[in-house]
């Protein structure tokens, strides 16, 4: 089966490992070349002007994910060409009604990318999917060229800080004082802030005392099929796993005193 597929990552409360969420990521199991990343097929879905069929057909799939989910919510990328075609926020809509699935448990994740060239279009989109309830992301926060302009123009739910953040998080001092300051900045817009690409147990620790409210990363789980997330969601280890970042954290060096 060469076809294209879904799988799953958690997200969860950073200080008591609750799943909180899950973000539905693409994959596509190309024999020949092992996977191959999303980094690599969206541009090829664009070039090939297929970035449509393919949104609407991820978003189908992750609805279907989230009827089975029940009351996690689900958050779903959303690529720029997507999110500025007319009535996106109607076909959203659409979709959910026929799903069955309350707006408040679908997250539409979108990038800098999207509100680059077409501001006031994106304001309108985005101001229409948060009166229906739906929950907008700004992902990938901090890569762009001019974030802090965006913020103040639109109205945001959650902030999720890029995972290259987390490179020298605790290793070199202004990276975390960098890490606090998006935080606080998240904070201070009335938003709930994700870290994603968190790998150990330090990191995790490090984003707790930071008052970070959400982690994702290959350490908290990795994306993985609905049925195995559906175990992940009754078996997790995560609250054991941040109670001994807790422990383990006391070893580091000191990088968050001020």
């Amino acid at each position: 089966g060469d076809e294209l597929m879904l799988k799953y990552q958690p997200i969860v409360d950073a200080r008591t490992g609750e799943l909180t969420s899950v973000e539905a990521l693409l994959r596509w199991p190309s024999s020949s070349q092992g996977e191959i990343s999303p980094g690599d097929l969206i541009p090829l879905a664009q070039e090939s002007g297929q970035i449509l069929a393919l949104g609407s057909w991820i978003l189908d799939k992750a609805l279907l994910a989230a009827a089975e989910l029940k009351d996690v919510p689900l958050a779903v990328n959303v690529s720029p060409v997507q999110f500025r075609h007319h009535g996106f926020a109607t076909i959203v809509s659409d979709k959910l009604l026929a799903n069955g699935i309350a707006p408040h448990l679908l997250r539409i994740e979108i990038t800098e990318g999207v509100l680059i060239s077409h501001l006031d279009a994106a304001k309108s989109t985005i101001r229409q999917l948060r009166q229906m309830g739906v929950v907008v992301v700004l992902d990938d926060f901090g890569t762009g060229y001019s974030s802090l302009s965006y913020l103040q123009n639109l109205d945001f739910d959650y902030l999720k800080i890029d995972k290259s953040f987390m490179k020298d998080l605790g290793r070199r001092q202004l990276a975390t004082q960098i890490m606090r300051s998006v935080i606080d900045l998240g904070h201070s817009l009335e938003m709930k802030v994700v870290a994603e690409g968190i790998e150990n147990d330090w990191q995790a620790r490090l984003l707790q005392l930071l008052n970070c409210d959400y982690l994702q990363g290959y350490y908290i789980g990795a994306p993985m099929p609905l049925e195995d997330l559906q175990k992940f969601r009754f078996e997790n280890d995560v609250r054991e796993k941040l109670a001994r970042a807790t422990s383990a954290a006391s070893g580091l060096p000191g990088t968050i005193s001020g």
